[in-house]
């Protein structure tokens, strides 16, 4: 697994999660809601932020931001 495979899984995980909160029949329904205060996900990529770095931006509803940084360690 590299950097970008790992922002992938984030990504998706976070993404499923998101939608799993709309449909009470998912299993992860109640999980899912525990994202109900996220807005956007965006990888650092996409939102044009000026790293090598992998990573993704999380913007909520309060407006609020946040970034987790993937940086390999060994």
């Amino acid at each position: 697994m590299n950097e970008r495979d790992l922002e992938e899984l984030l990504f998706d995980v976070l993404h499923e999660l998101m939608s799993a909160s709309e449909d009470e029949d998912d299993p992860l329904h109640d999980l899912g809601e525990r994202t109900g205060d996220i807005k956007r996900l965006y990888t650092f990529e996409e939102s044009g932020m000026l790293t090598e770095d992998r990573g993704i931006v999380v913007t909520c509803v309060d407006r609020s931001e946040f970034q987790i940084t993937i940086v390999k360690s060994r």
